[in-house]
């Protein structure tokens, strides 16, 4: 039999528990999280050229939320971007702006303010360039969102906070 004192404590422990566990959690939410991304960047065949995007994914734990990070081309990337005269471009459904349910574009007037940058840093637009501002950047859709939430779901089901919660209560009786 347990006394009150006796269940007092073991709640101050299970709080502390619980708190190292949560960060675990989402620690190993955030590893799973990132190798769902790099595993959908190399399924969908995504060209890569140097690398620097696949290699940029990662998390962060800020607070109790989990960031997911990447170059922040990423985005136009996995949505696309609609040119002047194509419409390769997805529905921006979460992150960055515009905002959700539009999508990214290309115009005459960013078309005009890239070559004006070139030209001011002694450079032209390279013909491939002009052709993406024309025909907009295919969306490769690499990011699943609802597969991160059933990620985090999985690990908070059967992860360490669980068996904590089991193991504190497991010969607490109260009468």
């Amino acid at each position: 039999m347990s006394s009150i004192q006796d269940l007092q404590a073991q709640l101050r422990d299970l709080g502390q528990s619980l708190e190292a566990a949560v960060g675990n959690t989402y620690a190993n939410a955030g590893a799973r999280i990132v190798e769902e991304i790099k595993s959908s960047m190399r399924s969908s065949r995504m060209q890569q050229r140097t690398g620097q995007l696949y290699r940029s994914v990662g998390f962060v734990l800020q607070g109790d939320a989990l960031v997911v990070s990447m170059r922040d081309y990423g985005y136009y990337q996995n949505f696309g971007v609609s040119g002047i005269s194509n419409d390769p471009a997805t529905e921006v459904t979460f992150g960055l702006a515009p905002k959700s349910g539009s999508k990214f574009s290309f115009t005459e007037g960013s078309l005009e303010r890239a070559r004006e940058t070139a030209e001011a840093n002694g450079g032209h637009l390279p013909g491939f360039i002009v052709e993406r501002f024309y025909m907009g950047i295919r969306a490769k859709g690499f990011l699943h969102p609802d597969e991160w939430e059933t990620i985090l779901a999985e690990e908070f089901a059967t992860g360490q906070i669980v068996a904590i919660v089991e193991n504190t209560f497991s010969n607490t009786y109260i009468i």
